[in-house]
């Protein structure tokens, strides 16, 4: 990860600070020696992580090794906010298996899209061939055993691309297929060239209802998503001829995809069609939603029309975000290219940013950035951009051969990404080297604010009576404090001699920062401090006159003081604390005390001197 540093030079000090608002805390990664393919995570109700996949061969999670049983099998594994691996299991057939969605399922457990074509086991249970291609809508315990499944199945070509738990706890999923379809022993035929579906499933897993969307031409969606008011979001594209039953806008050809936002309510009736962007080359990634707005994602290739604007890609694919408000149908977009490919893959909402997945071949600017692709393949690049489509921060992920992203999600602060890799994948300082030809990454990302809280101070420390040396202060605020080396787990660290010294804090939201600093050189600190006595107490009642002052030397300036007054018994009589000296004369009030002589204390860190006094009324 590339670091934007601040440097300021104060009295001999360096100061460093990490301006960047996207930060990997932790990467690990899974393999083995053929291809291993992440195609899932999501968060579950006790905040771990689940993630899936498919692989062949073998593969090795948190050093279990499993063994596929056919061509390719599946991995599942639930892994804490810290990166280790709770449970893993592995599952398949004879044949092929893929698990295509994962979200979190009632009871803590989670519901997948598995998509298989020959009989096979998972989580206790088999799965039966119905057709060609065959999807079991699965759902899992927190054991990762199966509890409950659908399956549907279709002839040729066919996928479920949008899975989505419902507030009434339904669940929401969309797909394409080709030719015909078999759902609940009904079967349903194409139209056109590909028919687009949605359906929803009750607890449980019993279908509540499927809908095919009749068109003529090749139409697919993408993803789904559902908002609290029950409406269900469908992401697509559409080709030749109106889509079920609405029609396109005028375009300026015949030949464009359009992309088009379904709405459905509960029920599955279509409550809404728009067509927010149109293209020869058109591939919509994802779409989300807030009380306001709709944002959505995709690549084109070549050119693509929003609000009868021209994008012209800027070299082979090109990445555009959309920005729909749901009241007044305004949009806002931005365009990210450079002159290779760019593609991305997710889209998720960290607190007023969204956040871009993607990979490019060759180059992209970025919030004033310019990252350039060094080696041969792809890198991957996050994204966040502010709430009017505005670029804000970049973070990238860099390797000796190719890395692709391939599925994200937001958990408070942070933003989980997992991926695929092959050679070194480089992130934030730490590498991980692939087993075989590809290998499964997944990494934490602290999306955090840009401004950085953190600012180490100093100030000079009387150690003893001969030696001094420097407090520094990491501030209040944090939960946590670290200085490099195990030196200290405090705000505050006392050190005597010139360094480097650093410190990383987490916050209360859990975002990490740190920030360094450079003691140049040693400084003798003579501490010292003069008490003076004014003149002689007079019998006059004003109130100066019951008075002693006290000047501390500049070295006591920022350090903590304690003055205590003792009479000829021993007993403390006044006490003054102080918390941070100023360059001030300080004033000890004798009002209300006998007259007769006392001892004054004044002692700071390490350091104690005593004077006499003598009271005269």
């Amino acid at each position: 990860m590339k670091k934007s540093i601040i440097i300021l030079l104060l009295s001999g000090i360096i100061y460093t600070a990490n301006s960047q608002s996207l930060n990997v805390s932790w990467s690990t990664q899974i393999g083995g020696p053929n291809w291993d393919v992440v195609t899932s995570i999501t968060e579950l109700s006790d905040g771990n992580i689940a993630i899936a996949g498919t692989y062949y061969d073998s593969i090795s999670i948190a050093g279990t090794k499993y063994y596929s049983k056919g061509s390719r099998d599946c991995f599942l594994g639930i892994i804490n906010p810290q990166g280790e691996f709770l449970k893993t299991t592995s599952f398949g057939g004879e044949g092929y298996e893929y698990i295509r969605n994962l979200i979190p399922a009632e009871n803590g457990g989670m519901t997948a899209v598995i998509q298989y074509n020959d009989k096979m086991q998972a989580g206790g249970q088999s799965f039966t061939k119905k057709d060609q291609v065959n999807y079991a809508f699965t759902f899992f315990d927190k054991n990762l055993d199966v509890t409950n499944k659908t399956i549907i199945a279709s002839k040729k070509d066919s996928r479920v691309t949008g899975y989505q738990r419902n507030t009434d706890g339904s669940y929401y999923f969309t797909g394409w297929f080709e030719d015909s379809i078999q759902v609940d022993d009904k079967l349903y035929v194409t139209q056109g060239d590909d028919n687009v579906f949605s359906g929803s499933l009750q607890q449980g897993a019993k279908l509540k209802w499927f809908k095919q969307m009749d068109a003529k031409g090749f139409d697919k969606s993408f993803a789904a998503k559902a908002d609290k008011s029950g409406i269900n979001y469908m992401l697509g594209t559409t080709g030749k001829g109106d889509f079920a039953g609405m029609k396109k806008p005028r375009t300026v050809g015949e030949e464009m995809t359009h992309l088009f936002v379904m709405e459905n309510d509960g029920d599955g009736a279509t409550t809404n069609i728009t067509y927010p962007l149109y293209g020869l080359e058109i591939e919509p990634v994802e779409i989300l939603n807030d009380s306001v707005n709709l944002w959505i994602l995709a690549n084109f290739k070549y050119s693509a029309y929003v609000n009868g604007i021209e994008l012209i890609s800027y070299g082979a694919n090109d990445v555009v975000l959309l920005k729909v408000n749901q009241q007044t149908k305004e949009i806002k977009y931005y365009q990210l290219g450079g002159l290779g490919n760019e593609t991305a893959t997710g889209l998720v909402k960290s607190g007023n940013q969204v956040v871009v997945a993607g990979s490019f071949t060759d180059e992209i600017t970025f919030a004033g950035t310019t990252l350039k692709n060094e080696e041969f393949g792809t890198d991957i690049f996050i994204a966040a951009f502010g709430e009017d489509c505005t670029p804000v921060s970049l973070v990238t992920f860099k390797g000796n051969q190719s890395e692709f992203p391939c599925a994200i999600i937001s958990s408070g602060t942070g933003i989980y990404l997992a991926g695929e890799f092959t050679g070194i994948l480089s992130a934030d300082g730490g590498t991980l080297t692939s087993q075989g030809d590809e290998d499964v990454f997944i990494a934490r990302i602290e999306n955090c604010p840009a401004k950085q809280p953190l600012q180490i101070t100093v100030s000079d420390y009387a150690i003893n009576k001969n030696s001094s040396g420097w407090k520094l202060d990491a501030g209040e605020g944090f939960t946590g404090y670290l200085w490099d080396g195990g030196l200290s787990t405090t705000k505050d660290l006392i050190v005597a001699t010139p360094g480097e010294y650093k410190v990383t804090v987490v916050d209360k939201d859990g975002c990490v920062y740190s920030d360094s600093i450079s003691l140049m050189t040693k400084k003798s600190a003579s501490i010292n401090v003069d008490l003076k006595e004014p003149h002689p107490f007079s019998l006059y009642p004003t109130l100066t006159n019951n008075n002693a002052y006290w000047s501390p030397s500049s070295d006591w300036v920022s350090m903590s003081a304690n003055v205590k007054v003792f009479d000829v018994t021993g007993k403390i009589v006044l006490k003054q604390e102080i918390k941070q000296v100023e360059d001030t004369e300080y004033t000890i009030d004798f009002s209300g005390k006998p007259e007769g002589p006392y001892v004054v204390e004044i002692s700071g860190q390490g350091f104690r001197q005593t004077s006499k006094i003598v009271l005269k009324k």
